[in-house]
């Protein structure tokens, strides 16, 4: 499993605990009302089922990519108020998550600087790291990262890609992951919109696009 995707699931269980001791309870509806929700997940990955949403989130560092041996490759620290919505689709027998992770800055200027930062940091995930698993000779994990930007958005954005294949001797334990996250900036926010799909070697063109074009709605909202 990619280090992405324990992200992931480490915050998905997070969830309920934080929502506990969620500051400001008054506050939520509004804040959930300019987040992802059901109807907007794209439907290239399936039917929307479990959704969660929380008012803020334990993560310390915004984390971008991992490598094989499970290093951290590049991660910045995070400020602490970040609203989280997480829905989970079935498409088939393909599991699938789509999640807007929102970073709230105490300005314009600083969610600016931030962002240029986690932009450059970026850079460091492009390419291809294998190793084994643990301690086990038989298996071997390969971790691919891919980087870029899309031309033409509303706002200024960068995304980044992973492919996680793990190989075993004992050929059902192969799983193939793959996971693809939009970064993009308005005024004091930064705003992660990630889809995870297992089993599934890599993205197609049209999920893609659909996470792009969803990330970027997603941003139009903080922007009013």
């Amino acid at each position: 499993m990619s280090r992405k995707r324990t992200a992931l699931l480490a915050t998905s269980a997070a969830f309920a605990v934080a929502s506990v001791f969620a500051p400001a309870a008054m506050a939520a509806p509004s804040v959930a009302s300019k987040m992802l929700s059901k109807k907007e997940v794209p439907s290239v990955f399936g039917k929307a089922k479990n959704y969660d949403f929380n008012s803020t989130s334990p993560d310390k560092a915004i984390w971008l990519c991992s490598n094989a041996a499970g290093a951290t490759l590049y991660s910045q620290p995070a400020p602490k108020n970040q609203p989280v919505v997480d829905i989970e689709t079935r498409n088939g027998n393909t599991y699938t998550s789509v999640t807007e992770h929102v970073y709230e800055y105490a300005s314009a200027k600083d969610a600016g600087a931030a962002y240029t930062s986690l932009y450059s940091g970026s850079k460091k995930c492009d390419g291809t790291t294998s190793g084994q698993n643990g301690t086990d000779a038989t298996s071997k994990i390969t971790e691919t990262w891919t980087t870029g930007s899309q031309p033409g958005a509303s706002y200024q954005n960068f995304y980044v890609m992973n492919q996680s294949n793990f190989e075993s001797s004992t050929p059902r334990e192969n799983a193939k992951t793959s996971s693809f996250t939009l970064y993009s900036q308005t005024g004091n926010v930064i705003i992660a919109t990630t889809a995870y799909v297992n089993p599934q070697e890599k993205f197609t063109p049209a999920e893609i696009t659909a996470v792009s074009q969803l990330g970027i709605n997603l941003t139009a909202k903080w922007a009013k």
